[in-house]
């Protein structure tokens, strides 16, 4: 795996901070190229306090033009990073993918304000349904302190949590995670639930089953990558316990598979993806089945 291009779509809003220190420090640690979006729109997000972090950061005055915004954010960037920015209009989340997809970027690092109605999916869920590569969300929520934005490796190692229903699609982002494990040394949970009514199977039922998909979990990690692999099995609701477990093992991010379906990917919103997605407060990398394979 290798991350050459890093597109940050920006609506200067609070969140945007957290969006671009970690693009920031990913690119850097890669060797990528960063690419700012900003998408012009009548009713954008967060448009009450667009400008407000951009004031406090860089003394900016209100309602400046995005191109001279985005133009000193660039000046701003440290000089050994590959820098470019990008003014769209219209709709945001078409305008984010054909950016996207123009660039062929690698990955692309987006922030999310929270969930929204079935009838309304946000503009996150509208990217990460459509996306043919992968999208890594930041959660509002989740800007608190409690996040390092600093970039993975050997000295400051990440950990991300890897649920997998051990299809061949969710297979094919446990491989897109050993990567990742590979590329910068981060240490991978992996984890299977068993879905259930709760509690599940008790005693030798329940021991047996961990012992079983366990054993498949493993045959899932190369050799040389065993010593930073944990594996993991619950029983219950997925989407429960996947949080249940993002809970326990505070990840830095979840790295889950967006499934192929083809026409039926209209209905995304009952997904275990998107209940993760909205669930929790972890960054969410999510990685197309046919991006992965």
């Amino acid at each position: 795996m290798v991350i050459r291009t890093v597109l940050c779509p920006l609506d200067f809003s609070a969140l945007s901070i957290g969006e671009l220190e970690l693009a920031v420090g990913l690119c850097r640690a890669s060797g990528a190229r960063l690419v700012l979006h900003h998408n012009l729109s009548d009713a954008g997000p967060g448009a009450g306090m667009r400008w407000m972090w951009l004031q406090e950061r860089n003394g900016l005055i209100p309602n400046a033009d995005p191109e001279i915004l985005l133009r000193d954010l660039l000046a701003s960037l440290p000089d050994d990073l590959e820098a470019e920015a990008v003014i769209t209009r219209g709709l945001a989340a078409p305008a984010i993918l054909a950016v996207q997809e123009r660039l062929r970027a690698d990955l692309l690092l987006l922030g999310t304000h929270g969930a929204t109605s079935d009838e309304h999916a946000s503009v996150t869920e509208r990217v990460v349904l459509e996306s043919k590569r992968p999208v890594l969300v930041l959660h509002e929520g989740r800007l608190d302190g409690s996040i390092s934005f600093a970039p993975p490796g050997l000295d400051r190692p990440w950990s991300v949590l890897v649920p997998t229903d051990l299809t061949a699609d969710s297979e094919a982002c446990v491989r897109y995670a050993m990567e990742l494990a590979a590329t910068w040394s981060v240490r991978v949970d992996l984890l299977h639930v068993v879905e259930t009514a709760y509690p599940g199977p008790h005693g030798d039922a329940r021991l047996r089953i961990e012992e079983s998909v366990g054993r498949r979990l493993m045959e899932l990690v190369p050799e040389e990558l065993e010593r930073v692999v944990d594996c993991h099995v619950r029983f219950g609701d997925p989407t429960t316990e996947i949080a249940t477990a993002a809970d326990i093992l505070d990840p830095q991010a979840i790295v889950i598979g967006n499934h192929a379906r083809g026409p039926l990917r209209r209905f995304f919103t009952r997904d275990t993806s998107r209940g993760v997605l909205h669930g929790t407060h972890h960054p969410t990398w999510i990685v197309p089945a046919r991006w992965a394979a």
